[in-house]
């Protein structure tokens, strides 16, 4: 990552899958990858919540140009991602968005038809362009709020300059 005081966006996957989906999102061409940090894998939903709170909100708070992906599994309990928003200290909440597979990953990307990495690329689209025909399936559409709210703040800072 470039700079702390540039607007930048800071990812916590749950498991390795969610990483390699950023992966995607991070080579897409028209993404400026130097804004960008992707953190190791946390394990787990509630340890990458627990990460966030333990390792990143001081930061935040510091760094007012920092945002936050927390990227993580539902396992089919759409439930989790108000859970999960539960961390969120409400003075951070515009800038930390929680986004994930209605299952696992992998059991998304075999339904879509695509890989991990395609559908990073997938989202960085929808986030730089407003096209992401992917995340309007079924497994994913549960996350359209909160890539409106990605597109409206950090998006645009993504951009390749």
């Amino acid at each position: 990552m470039s700079n702390k005081y540039d607007h930048h966006l800071l990812i916590i996957p749950e498991d390795e899958a969610n990483r390699q989906i950023m992966t995607g999102f991070n080579t897409h061409l028209d993404v400026n990858s130097r804004r960008i940090q992707v953190e190791p894998v946390a394990g787990g939903w509630k340890k990458a919540l627990e990460v966030f709170k333990s390792d990143h909100v001081a930061a935040m708070v510091k760094y007012d140009k920092r945002h936050v992906l927390i990227l993580i599994d539902l396992d089919e309990h759409i439930e989790r991602l108000e859970e999960a928003k539960e961390y969120i200290p409400e003075n951070l909440r515009e800038r930390v968005f929680v986004m994930g597979c209605l299952d696992e990953p992998e059991r998304v990307r075999s339904a879509i038809g695509t890989s991990k990495e395609e559908l990073g690329e997938s989202l960085a689209e929808a986030c730089l362009r407003g096209r992401g025909e992917v995340w309007q399936n079924a497994m994913l559409a549960h996350n359209q709020e909160e890539l409106a709210r990605m597109k409206s703040t950090i998006c645009r800072h993504l951009r390749s300059e």
